[in-house]
């Protein structure tokens, strides 16, 4: 569908990955303190689940000269009648009614049902983008806090809970136990949707999966925790980077506030180290305190802050 204003909202396609990482990137290096620059590669192995629908779950807007200005995504979550929007637009189009269109785009297709809730992310440092949410009957569900540590040199833990180790996870042998030490780890995080072995499979296909970067945590010969993380390129004043993004760490509940985590993480952090990681990254609720004190403890400093807005239809 064409607007009136010369603006054409088509959905998505399999060619579409170029334009949107040159979109993505204009957007995010508008204003995100922690920018990185992303290939259209990246998101067509992002977008490559089989359970995502370029057609049906992505429009992208174009203006008269047939440049990408804006563009929207939906993400389902299959455990749930919870929906994921993300909505971008380039800096040179904003306020010109495009986002409206956009969302409307959405509620008018492929989010026409009843009873379904969506959510958004919303950076801290984007008043404009909290504004819009407010406009249109969102409402601040929680928040995630960015925060980065800067990898110096090797990091030891003061103390090594007695008959706790850490070795690699065996990716071949496994991934049922990757499943279910995360799936009972992170059960109760907001969206938190549970993984399985096949979706692990897809998941270590990703060009920035390591397999030195996932760890287990032991006591004896139980597994009781885990850490991952991969490595990305960051270019800073023209000096490219490594950062380890820490996608999850977690001990069992009933293994908690013993001191597992910090070595765990710990561990994780000296593998990037050793890998030429000069910074790791992660995110915590804002509402867990034992873990950002524990962060705080570490080293690691607040960036921003991710708000989540929810409405319902």
């Amino acid at each position: 569908m064409c607007t009136t204003n010369s603006l054409c909202l088509t959905p998505g396609n399999e060619h579409m990955f170029d334009d949107y990482a040159e979109l993505y990137n204009a957007v995010s290096s508008f204003d995100n303190p922690s920018h990185l620059d992303l290939s259209g590669d990246f998101f067509e192995s992002l977008y490559s689940s089989a359970t995502f629908n370029l057609k049906h779950d992505t429009v992208l807007v174009r203006n008269s000269d047939s440049h990408l200005i804006g563009s929207g995504l939906v993400h389902r979550q299959s455990t749930s009648d919870n929906a994921r929007i993300t909505i971008q637009i380039h800096p040179e189009f904003r306020r010109q009614g495009i986002g409206s269109n956009i969302l409307e785009y959405f509620l008018q297709d492929s989010l026409n049902q009843s009873g379904i809730e969506i959510h958004c992310r919303i950076f801290n440092f984007r008043p404009y983008s909290i504004a819009f949410a407010n406009h249109h009957g969102f409402t601040h569900n929680h928040t995630w806090v960015k925060m980065q540590f800067n990898n110096t040199a090797r990091t030891y833990p003061t103390c090594i809970p007695r008959g706790f180790r850490i070795r690699a996870l065996n990716i071949k042998h496994e991934l049922e136990l990757w499943a279910y030490l995360q799936n009972r780890i992170f059960a109760f995080s907001p969206h938190y949707e549970s993984v399985s072995v096949e979706s692990l499979k897809t998941l270590i296909q990703n060009n920035k999966f390591d397999l030195n970067l996932v760890v287990v945590g032991e006591l004896g010969n139980t597994p009781i925790g885990m850490c991952m993380g991969w490595s990305a390129l960051s270019s800073n004043d023209s000096k490219m980077e490594k950062i380890l993004q820490i996608q999850g760490l977690g001990v069992l509940p009933e293994y908690r506030r013993e001191g597992y985590a910090t070595v765990l993480l710990l561990d994780l952090i000296n593998r990037g180290y050793l890998k030429g990681n000069t910074k790791s990254e992660l995110l915590v609720l804002s509402t867990n305190n034992n873990a950002m004190t524990m962060y705080n403890k570490i080293g690691f400093t607040e960036e921003y802050r991710h708000l989540w807005y929810s409405r319902k239809i």
